[in-house]
């Protein structure tokens, strides 16, 4: 008797851990008023709220929310260029640092290559959509808000963008940002 009142403490024990470790595939932001479904295979990092990522390769496969303020006067598409000049301009430096140091590393810096950039409207907002390759491919939206901009990114290998892809924009798609 003490076995069998043993064995079921220990299944209801169970039964409620697996419960708790109920996987999160909603992105909710309070400060942003942010919302947005992630696929079925990604779940939000519990340590970070706003990261993300598929549960199965959740190394290379991942996504974050961050948001930016604009500055006076700065339009959505200036934002978006001023990083892109960035980032070209961090990828030179980083080449020379490499070419200087002259090592027989296994370690290649991928330079970013623009795929696509298209406007679109995320819950009725002013938004661009971008789509870039180096060593991971990252699909990612900038949304203007305010005078903010919220950019929602996913990358993963580019392998596996093909099965992505239709993921991605429909997370996009389920995006709601609350409005004051």
């Amino acid at each position: 008797m003490k076995n069998l009142k043993l064995l079921i403490i220990i299944l209801s024990l169970s039964i409620l851990y697996v419960g708790c470790k109920k996987q999160i595939n909603q992105v909710q932001i309070a400060d942003l008023g942010f919302f947005m479904q992630l696929p079925a295979s990604w779940q939000v990092d519990p340590q970070e709220q706003t990261v993300f990522f598929e549960t199965a390769k959740q190394d290379d496969n991942q996504g974050m929310v961050v948001d930016y303020d604009l500055d006076e006067g700065e339009s959505l598409a200036e934002f978006i260029d001023s990083l892109i000049v960035e980032e070209q301009q961090l990828f030179e430096a980083q080449k020379k640092i490499m070419e200087s140091m002259q090592e027989d590393d296994d370690e290649i810096i991928y330079e970013t290559k623009i795929l696509s950039r298209n406007p679109l409207t995320v819950d009725g907002l002013n938004a661009v959509e971008l789509v870039s390759i180096a060593n991971y491919t990252v699909h990612e939206v900038f949304i203007e808000h305010d005078e903010a901009v919220i950019n929602v990114s996913f990358r993963c290998l580019p392998e596996d963008y093909p099965k992505n892809e239709p993921l991605f924009r429909k997370a996009i798609e389920s995006i709601k940002i609350k409005r004051d």
